[in-house]
């Protein structure tokens, strides 16, 4: 009986060490969790860059561009935008048909 009686508060006290392991692994999942939920710095200047940027539209395909990406061509004081050199070209190529 005695052996029994050990074994018995042996398998209690292993039980409730893996319940008590078991809530610090979760504690510590939901902290980490927590703190990537929270913006840093770094994070919050790419969201205020990604929102400065300015976007264009290409007048040949209608594509959206931007701004620092695109390529230009000025014609009657105005700067024209172009996703891609073919799309200028095209512009530049049709420009040229009209004269």
């Amino acid at each position: 009986m005695g052996m029994l009686t050990e074994f018995l508060w042996s398998m209690m006290i292993f039980l409730l060490a893996v319940r008590i392991m078991g809530v610090v692994v979760r504690l510590l999942t939901n902290r980490a969790k927590t703190q990537e939920k929270i913006p840093n710095q770094k994070t919050m200047e790419k969201e205020e860059k990604a929102a400065s940027i300015e976007i264009v539209q290409d007048i040949v395909c209608g594509n959206d561009v931007p701004k620092h990406k695109a390529y230009q061509v000025i014609r009657d004081n105005e700067i024209h935008y172009f996703c891609s050199w073919n799309c200028r070209q095209k512009f530049i190529a049709e420009d040229r048909k009209d004269l």
